[in-house]
Parts: structure tokens; C-alpha cells; sequence
């Protein structure tokens, strides 16, 4: 196997947070759940389609996903198909802006 069959939808590691972030999980030995991108833009949809088939527990998004996903659309697919196992939400990077998305994500959730 090569790192290109594993993890296809990866770009060789290009920075260290994919590389930890892909390890590590497997050292914990955990699964780690890699969405394939979408053609073009990222889609909320996606995501919540997967969250909703699949037992994911963890999500690890960058901020704009998280603020995609607080969209009256987005509210409205999570509703109609919640996420099945989903426990923790985490981000990195740019400040999610607590006072706009983070109560409009939390009141997403609850389902």
C-alpha cells in the first residue's frame, strides 16, 4: 500500500495538522472518516448526509464549514435527518465568531 491508496483524498500531507490529525487518530486506534470533496465548493449537505448515514462521533471543520452549516437550509436537511452519533464539533484556525454562529450551530443540534 502507499499513502496515495490509503488516503486518496488527501494531498500528501501537505500540512502538519493533516498528517496529525490522520496518525494520530490511528494510533488511538480510532477510525478515522475522510468526506471525499465535492466537485467544486464545500457542501454542508454532504456533511450532514454523512453524519446522519455514519456513526461519527467527532467533527473537525474550519470555521466557514460551521458557519455554512448555520444556514436555514442546513438547519432544515438536519433536522429531517439528525446526526445519528455526533458528540463533539471541534475547529482550528480563524475564531469561529462565537456571538453569531456557535448559538445558531448549538440550536442546529438540537434535534
Amino acid at each position: 500500500y502507499t499513502l496515495r491508496t490509503l488516503f486518496p483524498y488527501t494531498t500528501l500531507f501537505r500540512s502538519a495538522k493533516a498528517a496529525y490529525a490522520t496518525f494520530g487518530t490511528l494510533l488511538a486506534s480510532a477510525t478515522l472518516f475522510v468526506l471525499p470533496p465535492p466537485p467544486g465548493a464545500f457542501s454542508p449537505g454532504q456533511l450532514i448526509t454523512a453524519m446522519h448515514r455514519y456513526p461519527i462521533t467527532t467533527v473537525c471543520a474550519p470555521p466557514t464549514a460551521y458557519r455554512s452549516l448555520c444556514t436555514t437550509e442546513s438547519k432544515e436537511q438536519m433536522r429531517k435527518t439528525p446526526p445519528k452519533s455526533l458528540v463533539h464539533c471541534v475547529s482550528g484556525g480563524e475564531p469561529l465568531n462565537a456571538g453569531a454562529c456557535f448559538p445558531s450551530w448549538v440550536c442546529a443540534l438540537e434535534y
